[in-house]
């Protein structure tokens, strides 16, 4: 299943970019980085930042999530016997407006604040386990979750020599997500199924509009609403002389 895209959303966003872009100040320096601890949650997304001004800077990212081996997220449900793990595969992207604030560096070196938005479209493989009489199951499931948001960051950003760029950030954000998953009921025993519906919802209580569920086709869950969003990062990269600073930003 996939959520329906926001066409207008996100033709404002790459209108707002283009408008943005031709501004950039190209007597400073352009940085590819990587986001080397997103690395070991299967997240590749490059980015570019270009220097708007001595203070002002646009940061453009676009990643790719693959679930490979790793869980991206887990929840409980009563108890540590009911489980539910999510691999998450799809696109995000993000936009940056990073301020240097600090009149002995210029964009894009040294201490920064600034705010950014960013979109996501994952579509979700499930497993959950349980354990009953017969020992540890597992009942694989589909889903999708989609949304978008943006919030505040700062962070500090050096060149090291004439070429590479170490980036170290933070951040904290609000994200508006749709999320939705299914369990199909393969004629198997129905009170499984109902069993499963309500540790789905044991697992998202405390949640506004959640809800959890079973009939004879399926168990599912579906949330839409406001969820915190985390941010950080340490980036190295590559700067190239005569501009002053594009990141390939992995996060």
């Amino acid at each position: 299943m996939a959520f329906k895209h926001h066409p207008m959303k996100i033709k404002s966003a790459l209108i707002l970019i283009l408008i943005l872009a031709p501004l950039a100040n190209h007597s400073q320096n352009i940085v590819f980085k990587a986001n080397l601890p997103a690395l070991a949650f299967n997240s590749y997304s490059p980015s570019i930042e270009l220097p708007l001004s001595d203070r002002l800077s646009l940061s453009i990212g676009a990643g790719y999530v693959t679930p490979k081996t790793k869980k991206h997220n887990s929840v409980t449900g009563s108890s540590d016997d009911y489980k539910m793990d999510a691999f998450y595969r799809g696109p995000n992207f993000t936009t940056e407006l990073r301020v240097y604030p600090f009149s002995n560096k210029s964009a894009p070196f040294g201490f920064y604040v600034g705010g950014f938005f960013r979109y996501m479209n994952y579509q979700m493989k499930l497993n959950f386990n349980y354990v009953d009489a017969l020992g540890k199951q597992t009942v694989e499931g589909t889903g999708a979750a989609e949304g978008y948001g943006g919030g505040g960051m700062c962070g500090y950003q050096v060149k090291i020599g004439k070429v590479f760029v170490v980036d170290a950030f933070a951040g904290i954000g609000v994200v508006k997500t749709n999320a939705a998953g299914f369990f199909r009921n393969y004629g198997k025993d129905m009170d499984q199924y109902e069993t499963l519906a309500a540790e789905l919802g044991t697992a998202g209580k405390g949640f506004s509009n959640y809800r959890a569920g079973a009939d004879h086709y399926f168990s599912f869950f579906y949330y839409k609403g406001g969820l915190p969003m985390i941010r950080a990062g340490l980036c190295i990269g590559v700067a190239f002389p005569g501009l002053k600073s594009v990141p390939l930003n992995f996060d």
